[in-house]
């Protein structure tokens, strides 16, 4: 799959992987997990939480992560 941009070039799709989600990956690979506002569940919240070692918050996602945990988990940064 390509996309096709305005200028004509050639965009390669970029594939992601979710290995870190099973512990797959090595403890010394350091993750960052950054809360939107957008809607997710708790059973995702706790296995990103887990797999991370940053927490943020920014465009209202501290609200979610409270609406979630209804507790204190504090993300290193609220933005």
């Amino acid at each position: 799959l390509r996309f096709r941009l305005r200028d004509h070039t050639t965009m390669t799709p970029r594939r992601w992987s979710t290995s870190f989600l099973s512990g797959a990956e090595g403890e010394s690979t350091r993750r960052a997990l950054i809360i939107l506002n957008q809607p997710f569940d708790t059973e995702l919240l706790k296995r990103l939480w887990k797999a991370t070692s940053w927490h943020a918050c920014a465009d209202g996602g501290a609200n979610r992560l409270f609406d979630l945990t209804r507790s204190t988990s504090d993300p290193e940064l609220v933005v």
